[in-house]
């Protein structure tokens, strides 16, 4: 029973290794995306509320066009899809 509590922890703590920085780009990307700084990451080390910070950021739309950090992957006609 220990032995198998302590192998699904190590699988646990491989996995939260294994996408860390993956992760941690995609998060830095997106804030990008809105013409943010990458180190406004560092908010989800706020307690109780950092996460909460972090998700509505990643909730908001990017800046339509280009920005200081290229242009948009979204393409510029990806806007009037559905307007």
């Amino acid at each position: 029973s220990d032995v198998i509590a302590g192998f699904f922890m190590l699988g646990v703590v491989i996995f939260y290794l294994v996408n860390f920085i993956p992760n941690l780009a995609i998060t830095v990307r997106r804030f990008h995306d809105q013409n943010q700084s990458g180190w406004m990451v560092l908010l989800g080390f706020i307690p109780y509320v950092g996460w909460l910070i972090i998700f509505v950021f990643m909730c908001i739309d990017g800046t339509h066009g280009e920005n200081r950090f290229g242009e948009d992957p979204l393409g510029e006609y990806i806007y009037d899809t559905f307007s």
